[in-house]
């Protein structure tokens, strides 16, 4: 073949590769919610038509991309040559981009997304990483290579459909303990209650709006205790007409220092004598929506939401030094100034008390909020300790009624895998007064239960009539 015919036979494929690049470019700009002009990607929504004079937007907004010609009409267009052209305005197009919208394209043609902007940019706009380009042109086999790697990043493009939540659990490393039979409440009167730390309502029915709803009736729960709804005061009529219609006597406690955060409420399925919430002093807690109370003929009902120590254990000593002996004075008033009623105390508590309740890592998590020895301490001395020595007096009901060897955990950091790999921390607990010890007929984790990073919890006491 003669050298002219080679060369123009080589442009000819380069040609052909810079359209396959183009289309495939257009493709991905298409998924990624970026639109396509004749001049390259235009930023923007796809619906949002381009008018003939734009003006600077935020990210929800678009803009047009000039190409070949200045902001300034009396400035002379720069001459370049078609490709140069076209790169020039392929990079101002992606420099126009937002962060997230790069790598958005860049997911979609299978590419890495970590870095900077400026290195986002870079990546989208090397020779390499557009779709056919860098491979030879002189071999059959090198245009096979080329025509699967476009294959590979159209597939790659597509985006897998987002799985479901998973609502349901298999528990079998170690299994949970035995649950007690089902009491006959006409023969044997008593008290289900459930807790549930459920991480955002809203989210939760959102994956299931009848899980609250199947979960009390499954338990026959009389009352059901929930932490960290995170609705703000305006949002609780439109959740309350949504969730648990079966318990009519219901009250919220809304966070009102900071808005979406925390928050707690209680529901009974019979009217209770009273109710209260945010009944003693929090000091810095005051106004996070921690705490409801439920007055029963027959015992108290007390659900919390206990603050977390934080990052760098920032909030460790308001836990251990305020709300921890308030609570246990709370709660042991409650129970002295009503004649020996006792108490029922249900929630997130935020903390470990033993080694066989965190999954491992113990000297490592000793210095993490939960697990650290001033917290497991005020637990023990504040809430399990005996009355005569400043304690509350009560019982961690799941212990006492499965012993010191039962393993089993309430809550599962959404990283790392750690629910499938039954990696988690025992941090929710149904503690009860002593003089009811005896009379907890079953103790329970429904580890089973998905839709949150908890699990739910509870406790069945038998009363007296």
């Amino acid at each position: 073949m003669r050298r002219g015919g080679a060369r123009d036979a080589t442009r000819r494929f380069s040609r052909a590769m810079r359209t396959t690049a183009v289309s495939a470019l257009r493709a991905a700009c298409h998924r990624a919610g970026v639109g396509w002009s004749t001049g390259g990607p235009r930023i923007g929504t796809r619906r949002t038509p381009v008018a003939a004079t734009s003006t600077p937007h935020r990210r929800a907004g678009w803009r047009g991309i000039a190409t070949g010609a200045s902001d300034n009409p009396d400035r002379q267009p720069t001459t370049r040559t078609d490709e140069e052209a076209a790169a020039a305005a392929d990079r101002a197009a992606f420099e126009r981009m937002t962060v997230a919208e790069l790598k958005d394209m860049l997911r979609a043609r299978g590419q890495r997304v970590g870095g900077r902007k400026a290195e986002l940019v870079e990546r989208a706009t090397s020779p390499t990483s557009s779709v056919g380009a860098g491979f030879s042109t002189s071999t059959a086999a090198s245009r096979d290579r080329s025509s699967s790697s476009s294959s590979s990043a159209s597939t790659a493009a597509k985006k897998k459909p987002k799985s479901p939540p998973r609502m349901v659990w298999e528990v079998t490393d170690p299994p949970l303990p035995p649950r007690a039979p089902k009491l006959d409440k006409a023969i044997q009167p008593s008290i289900t209650v459930l807790s549930w730390n459920v991480n955002s309502i809203r989210a939760l029915l959102e994956k299931d709006p009848d899980v609250l709803d199947k979960l009390a009736a499954s338990e026959d729960a009389d009352v059901v205790v929930l932490q960290e709804t995170k609705l703000q005061t305006k949002n609780v009529p439109e959740l309350d007409a949504k969730v648990l219609a079966n318990y009519p006597h219901r009250v919220w406690n809304c966070s009102t220092k900071k808005l979406g955060y925390s928050g707690t409420a209680l529901f009974t399925k019979h009217e209770p004598l009273n109710t209260w919430i945010d009944p003693f002093e929090m000091d810095e807690f005051t106004g996070e929506g921690r705490v409801v109370v439920a007055e029963l003929p027959r015992a108290f009902v007390v659900g919390a939401y206990c603050p977390n120590s934080g990052e760098g254990l920032k909030r460790l000593t308001g836990r251990c030094g305020a709300w921890d002996p308030n609570m246990s004075r709370y709660l042991f008033e409650l129970e002295q100034n009503s004649g020996g009623k006792p108490v029922i105390y249900v929630g997130d508590l935020n903390v470990a008390n033993e080694p066989i309740d965190l999954w491992g890592n113990h000297a490592a998590n000793s210095q993490a909020s939960g697990y650290t020895p001033e917290e497991r301490d005020s637990f023990k001395r504040l809430l399990l300790g005996p009355r005569d020595d400043g304690g509350a007096g009560l019982v961690d009901s799941f212990r006492d009624k499965h012993g010191v060897d039962a393993k089993a955990f309430t809550y599962f950091s959404y990283r790392a895998g750690a629910r499938p790999r039954n990696r988690g921390w025992r941090i929710d607990y149904a503690l009860v007064s002593e003089s009811a010890r005896g009379e907890v007929h079953d103790a329970f984790i429904r580890g089973d239960v998905g839709g949150s990073d908890h699990c739910p919890i509870g406790v069945v006491v038998k009363t007296r009539t």
